[in-house]
């Protein structure tokens, strides 16, 4: 299995919608991944005031 990594860099994000923002990328990203069939594991976020990452492991090779 793979891992899948995001990173998006961003203009400074106040630190109120850090973690609003993690969420809402974490569920499009998941989604995404659910609708195309793509087995995954368990997803980690981290957030800073200019970096919004997503860390998804056991990412399958091909759809089912």
């Amino acid at each position: 299995m793979n891992k899948l990594l995001i990173e998006i860099g961003t203009e400074e994000i106040p630190a109120g919608y850090i973690i609003p923002a993690l969420g809402s990328f974490k569920d499009k990203i998941l989604l995404a991944l659910d609708k195309s069939r793509i087995d995954h594991g368990e997803p980690r976020i981290l957030g800073t005031p200019r970096r919004l990452v997503l860390m998804v492991e056991d990412v399958g090779d091909m759809q089912k």
